[in-house]
Protein backbone atom coordinates (compact mmCIF):
# COMPACT_ATOMS: atom_id res chain seq x y z
CA UNK A 1 0.00 0.00 0.00
CA UNK A 2 1.06 3.64 -0.88
CA UNK A 3 1.07 5.47 2.12
CA UNK A 4 1.32 9.42 3.61
CA UNK A 5 4.86 8.82 4.34
CA UNK A 6 5.91 7.49 0.84
CA UNK A 7 4.30 9.63 -0.89
CA UNK A 8 5.94 12.80 1.27
CA UNK A 9 9.01 11.36 0.40
CA UNK A 10 8.27 11.02 -3.09
CA UNK A 11 7.43 14.32 -3.39
CA UNK A 12 10.10 15.78 -0.94
CA UNK A 13 13.04 13.78 -3.71
CA UNK A 14 10.31 15.57 -6.54
CA UNK A 15 10.99 18.74 -5.16
CA UNK A 16 14.72 18.37 -4.46
CA UNK A 17 15.10 17.56 -7.74
CA UNK A 18 13.58 20.31 -9.03
CA UNK A 19 15.13 22.92 -7.17
CA UNK A 20 18.66 21.30 -7.94
CA UNK A 21 17.48 22.31 -11.78
CA UNK A 22 16.11 25.60 -10.65
CA UNK A 23 12.07 25.53 -11.55
CA UNK A 24 9.36 25.48 -10.08
CA UNK A 25 7.10 22.49 -10.75
CA UNK A 26 3.64 20.91 -9.36
CA UNK A 27 3.78 17.31 -7.76
CA UNK A 28 1.20 14.94 -7.36
CA UNK A 29 0.89 11.12 -5.87
CA UNK A 30 -2.22 9.26 -6.03
CA UNK A 31 -2.98 5.94 -4.56
CA UNK A 32 -3.76 2.86 -6.62
CA UNK A 33 -7.76 4.15 -7.00
CA UNK A 34 -6.36 7.53 -8.50
CA UNK A 35 -7.75 9.35 -5.30
CA UNK A 36 -4.84 12.26 -4.71
CA UNK A 37 -2.44 11.83 -1.33
CA UNK A 38 -0.51 14.74 -1.47
CA UNK A 39 -0.46 17.51 -4.06
CA UNK A 40 1.89 20.64 -4.06
CA UNK A 41 2.19 23.59 -6.09
CA UNK A 42 5.85 25.40 -5.55
CA UNK A 43 6.18 28.75 -5.39
CA UNK A 44 6.68 29.98 -8.48
CA UNK A 45 4.88 27.00 -10.26
CA UNK A 46 2.20 28.52 -12.47
CA UNK A 47 -1.05 28.04 -11.40
CA UNK A 48 -2.48 25.26 -13.79
CA UNK A 49 0.61 23.37 -13.04
CA UNK A 50 -0.99 21.59 -10.12
CA UNK A 51 -3.96 20.59 -11.96
CA UNK A 52 -2.11 18.88 -15.18
CA UNK A 53 0.39 17.09 -12.03
CA UNK A 54 -3.10 15.61 -10.55
CA UNK A 55 -4.14 14.60 -13.98
CA UNK A 56 -0.61 13.38 -14.94
CA UNK A 57 -0.78 10.98 -11.63
CA UNK A 58 -4.21 9.69 -12.65
CA UNK A 59 -3.43 9.01 -16.06
CA UNK A 60 -0.51 6.93 -14.78
CA UNK A 61 -2.76 5.10 -12.64
CA UNK A 62 -5.45 4.37 -14.92
CA UNK A 63 -3.71 3.58 -17.52
CA UNK A 64 -1.14 1.70 -15.86
CA UNK A 65 1.78 2.82 -17.69
CA UNK A 66 4.05 5.70 -18.39
CA UNK A 67 1.80 9.29 -19.19
CA UNK A 68 4.34 9.51 -22.41
CA UNK A 69 2.38 6.80 -23.50
CA UNK A 70 -0.48 8.13 -23.70
CA UNK A 71 0.60 10.72 -25.54
CA UNK A 72 1.73 8.60 -28.23
CA UNK A 73 -1.75 6.73 -28.28
CA UNK A 74 -3.60 10.46 -28.54
CA UNK A 75 -1.76 10.97 -31.80
CA UNK A 76 -1.51 7.37 -33.31
CA UNK A 77 -4.98 6.62 -32.23
CA UNK A 78 -7.08 9.36 -31.92
CA UNK A 79 -10.55 7.96 -31.99
CA UNK A 80 -9.01 5.39 -29.34
CA UNK A 81 -7.80 7.48 -27.24
CA UNK A 82 -10.83 9.67 -27.05
CA UNK A 83 -12.77 6.61 -26.31
CA UNK A 84 -9.99 5.75 -23.43
CA UNK A 85 -10.80 9.57 -22.04
CA UNK A 86 -14.66 9.13 -22.36
CA UNK A 87 -14.18 6.39 -19.47
CA UNK A 88 -11.97 8.03 -17.08
CA UNK A 89 -13.73 9.71 -14.10
CA UNK A 90 -11.49 12.75 -14.97
CA UNK A 91 -9.75 14.45 -18.02
CA UNK A 92 -6.36 12.03 -18.96
CA UNK A 93 -3.40 14.44 -19.61
CA UNK A 94 -1.54 12.81 -22.62
CA UNK A 95 1.87 14.66 -21.49
CA UNK A 96 4.90 13.07 -20.28
CA UNK A 97 5.65 13.46 -16.19
CA UNK A 98 3.02 10.67 -15.09
CA UNK A 99 4.29 7.24 -14.09
CA UNK A 100 2.68 4.49 -12.29
CA UNK A 101 4.07 2.98 -9.07
CA UNK A 102 4.65 -0.41 -7.99
CA UNK A 103 5.51 -2.01 -4.70
CA UNK A 104 6.02 -5.83 -5.25
CA UNK A 105 4.74 -6.10 -8.57
CA UNK A 106 1.75 -4.55 -7.78
CA UNK A 107 0.15 -0.98 -8.73
CA UNK A 108 -0.31 1.05 -5.38
CA UNK A 109 -0.56 4.66 -6.95
CA UNK A 110 1.27 7.30 -9.55
CA UNK A 111 3.59 10.47 -9.57
CA UNK A 112 2.46 13.20 -11.97
CA UNK A 113 4.68 16.48 -12.24
CA UNK A 114 3.93 18.77 -14.28
CA UNK A 115 5.78 22.56 -14.86
CA UNK A 116 8.97 22.06 -15.34
CA UNK A 117 10.49 23.71 -19.20
CA UNK A 118 10.59 20.43 -20.74
CA UNK A 119 8.14 16.60 -20.52
CA UNK A 120 11.73 15.35 -19.79
CA UNK A 121 12.13 17.69 -16.70
CA UNK A 122 9.04 16.22 -15.95
CA UNK A 123 9.73 13.01 -15.97
CA UNK A 124 13.87 13.36 -14.44
CA UNK A 125 11.92 14.93 -11.20
CA UNK A 126 8.73 12.64 -11.03
CA UNK A 127 11.93 9.35 -11.08
CA UNK A 128 14.13 11.19 -8.77
CA UNK A 129 10.76 11.49 -6.35
CA UNK A 130 10.40 7.91 -7.06
CA UNK A 131 13.70 7.06 -6.05
CA UNK A 132 13.67 9.53 -2.91
CA UNK A 133 10.72 7.09 -1.40
CA UNK A 134 12.13 3.63 -3.12
CA UNK A 135 9.42 2.97 -5.27
CA UNK A 136 9.88 1.65 -8.35
CA UNK A 137 7.76 2.80 -11.65
CA UNK A 138 5.79 0.05 -13.34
Amino acid sequence: MLGLKEARLALSGAEAEAERLRIAISIAVVDASGQPIVLVRMDGAIPATAELALGKAFSAVFWQRPTSDLAVLAKDRPAFFDALMATARRPLVPSAGGLPIEQDGTLVGGIGVSGARSPEEDVICAQAGLLAAGLSPI
